[in-house]
């Protein structure tokens, strides 16, 4: 799965809760250290910016892998 990208889901989320904390104050609970903590740790990742399956294909298929497929996770996330 791609979880470094979001979806257009997770960017509204992300905007609505930027407009929750304009409207009502930021979460004290929230460390924005973390996150930028986090960021850097998905920086040093070799695939921290997701990884898809135009990019994963092509290394299986050079590793020797054939008969790849590419299912969707729509019935997992159902």
């Amino acid at each position: 799965g791609d979880w470094a990208q979001p979806k257009l889901t997770g960017r509204v989320a992300r905007l609505l809760i930027g407009w929750i904390d304009k409207a009502i104050g930021v979460d004290t609970n929230y460390d924005g250290a973390l996150s930028s903590r986090h960021g850097r740790i998905m920086n040093a990742l070799p695939f921290g910016s997701g990884l898809r399956p135009e990019m994963i294909v092509p290394m299986l298929e050079k590793a020797g892998f054939n008969n790849i497929v590419v299912h969707s996770h729509a019935p997992i996330s159902r």
